[in-house]
């Protein structure tokens, strides 16, 4: 099986249907797991999704072309023990998107993703999509 890695930049709203959050919680343990302090890894899907997003090394958030560059520094530094990271499809950020599940962006705001993924981030999410705005 091929695994691809992902970075999760917190650059863009994705909106998908809700569960309860215990039951949710529940599946992602199931589902996620961690490797090492800087990724996660999707049982489900055989994606490895990096665990914080660029705003909690930057302080600041990215274009779409920042986020492109950042991926490619990521790759440069083999980051995780892996230069093969790319950013994620919008199919495949809607998978693991649920905006019940309880973590917190730096401004309160819900990310959407799994309590394994690092809170405290930006709540925009950018997809391998190119944008035609400069900013999320």
């Amino acid at each position: 099986m091929v695994f691809h890695r992902l970075i999760v930049l917190f650059l863009m709203v994705i909106f998908t249907g809700t569960q309860g959050t215990s039951t949710l919680a529940q599946a992602d343990s199931l589902r996620f797991g961690g490797v090492g302090k800087e990724v996660v890894f999707d049982k489900k899907t055989g994606l490895s999704w990096q665990k914080g997003d660029s705003y909690l090394e930057s302080k600041q958030g990215l274009s779409w072309y920042e986020a492109v560059e950042y991926v490619n520094r990521k790759n440069r530094e083999k980051f995780g023990g892996h230069n093969d990271w790319r950013l994620p499809t919008l199919g495949e950020l809607k998978d693991i998107w649920d905006s019940s599940r309880p973590l917190r962006s730096k401004d309160g705001e819900p990310i959407g993703l799994s309590s394994l993924f690092s809170g405290g981030g930006s709540y925009y999410l950018w997809t391998a999509d190119e944008r035609i705005l400069d900013h999320a």
